[in-house]
């Protein structure tokens, strides 16, 4: 089973917050450190949670009421809003709606960024709040490279939430996942997936790289003797 748990500096033994019987996971943390939402299965199908960090004896509450699937919470900078991932519209779909932790709100109070009929995924609020990174699907299809493995295509995209503009930062054979932004706006991190041949036998190799928010200046960062996923900045 999965749970989540909290680890303070230093401390390796960390505080469980979650014993569901179910899957839980996904966990974001609101920028004040008050509250955590986060992904459960409690339910039989994947929900968002919210749960009060400063209640030590809080239960987590259901956040969205929603027959789709919801996963991927992300807060915006001001802790005002998240942006999720919802199965709703019969695919991948972004969401953004205003963070209410004190009830249980429909998802039709949430707005559909994205609607493309890709998949798109991971969203990543810019710190000033105006854009969306995140990875999509949309620009591929789903090829062959072994006779028994297929593997779908994404790279990453930003979004002006203003406006919906959206434009295509990376261009890579496999796929671009998890954009995370610098403190200051500037630099995005992501990893890239690609698949490999041969050799042990047909597999994937993970490597993080940073870029421009602009998408320029692409290099990766980590070795490729490891595999490297999931990248997040420091607050510095």
């Amino acid at each position: 089973n999965w749970d989540i748990y909290v680890f303070k500096q230093g401390d390796k033994s960390g505080r469980r917050l979650t014993s569901d019987s179910n899957l839980d996971y996904d966990p974001s943390v609101s920028p004040d450190g008050r509250w955590l939402v986060f992904t459960s299965e409690r339910r039989g199908n994947p929900d968002l949670y919210v749960l009060d960090m400063r209640d030590a004896a809080g239960e987590p509450r259901l956040l969205i009421d929603s027959e789709a699937l919801e996963d991927q919470a992300t807060f915006a900078p001001d802790g005002k809003r998240i942006a999720f991932v919802s199965s709703a519209s019969g695919n991948a779909e972004i969401y953004v709606m205003a963070f209410r932790p004190d009830r249980i709100t429909s998802l039709s109070a949430a707005e559909n960024v994205t609607r493309h009929p890709g998949g798109d995924f991971r969203p990543a609020f810019s710190p000033d709040g105006r854009s969306l990174a995140f990875t999509s699907d949309r620009d591929h299809s789903v090829n062959p490279i072994a006779s028994n493995i297929r593997v779908r295509g994404g790279d990453v995209y930003v979004m002006e939430l203003g406006n919906k503009r959206t434009r295509r930062l990376t261009n890579v054979p496999g796929w671009a996942g998890s954009p995370a932004w610098s403190a200051d706006g500037r630099l995005l991190a992501y990893y890239v997936a690609e698949p490999r041949t041969g050799g042990r036998g047909d597999r994937t190799t993970a490597q993080v790289w940073t870029m421009n928010a602009d998408g320029t200046g692409q290099r990766r960062v980590t070795s490729n003797e490891t595999t490297a996923l999931s990248p997040e900045f420091t607050g510095d």
